[in-house]
């Protein structure tokens, strides 16, 4: 691991753990105290701040250590891309079945932390009761917003490990082939049905993981829909059978990904880069 490498990994986890703690020091505080613009900025310190500081944190650690993990794997660029310019390439490695799902435990675990303790709390004592204190609604919108992150999180990995799974199959079935090394290398002779149409949605788009990060994401904010003691909402029911059915869209692209003729540990930039000096 080269030094700039490092450096990536560390400003990445740096980003995730502040993002973790301007949550956790924001909804804390809010709950003992009472008003929102009790904290250090007055009014500045409110709902669209908070979201809109933790979206940059997570956007600026998600590309630091995607950078850092595709530098360590090896980017290439070559000639083509869909608009006859240069494109990106990437090949990572495979990961077992048993460290997907571990995986998937940590943004599961933490939705359930971040909807079902504030729920507990408020139901056993609510300081918000009181006359003096102040609102409660930004608090919730900030931990309704981390529920959707979290929730989200978990249905990209559920859509990865999907298309994981439906990748194995077709190799078992002889729809791939493998290079010497056993790494999926793409179709037989004989294309897949759909396969420019698969690798244009699910190998360069990934609009499976897109997908199944709205739908996941919203189906992850109906306990606190059910929590309501005004009753379930008259959209809730259609907003859930929207969620469903786009989740269902989600992994029957994920199933069918194979098709694309691409090897699953590989990835390339849906926009061309530079164009490549013809000689």
């Amino acid at each position: 691991m080269t030094r700039g490498v490092a450096i990536a990994y560390a400003v990445g986890s740096f980003f995730a753990l502040l993002t973790v703690g301007l949550f956790l020091w924001t909804t804390t505080a809010w709950w003992n105290e009472g008003s929102v613009y009790d904290l250090p900025g007055g009014r500045f310190w409110n709902q669209n701040s908070v979201i809109g500081l933790e979206f940059l944190f997570l956007v600026l650690g998600m590309a630091a250590i995607l950078m850092a993990e595709f530098s360590r794997q090896g980017i290439t660029t070559e000639s083509g891309g869909p608009l006859g310019l240069g494109t990106n390439r990437v090949d990572v490695t495979r990961r077992r079945y048993f460290s997907r799902v571990a995986w998937m435990l940590v943004p599961l675990l933490s939705w359930a932390a971040i909807v079902f303790v504030p729920l507990w709390a408020s139901a056993t004592g609510d300081p918000y009761e009181t006359p003096e204190y102040g609102s409660p609604e930004s608090m919730w919108v900030v931990i309704a917003a981390n529920a959707i992150i979290a929730a989200g999180a978990f249905g990209v990995m559920v859509a990865s490990f999907v298309k994981a799974v439906f990748y194995d199959r077709a190799a078992r079935l002889g729809r791939l082939e493998r290079s010497k090394k056993g790494k999926r290398k793409g179709l037989t002779a004989k294309p897949a049905r759909g396969e420019g149409f698969f690798a244009l949605v699910s190998y360069q788009g990934r609009l499976e993981l897109v997908l199944a990060f709205l739908a996941v994401g919203t189906l992850g904010l109906l306990p606190f829909a059910f929590a309501d003691e005004e009753g379930v909402a008259s959209y809730v029911p259609a907003v859930m059978i929207g969620a469903v059915v786009t989740l269902v869209i989600a992994l029957v692209i994920a199933a069918n990904s194979w098709r694309s003729g691409r090897a699953l540990t590989a990835g390339e930039s849906l926009v061309g880069g530079i164009a490549p000096a013809s000689h």
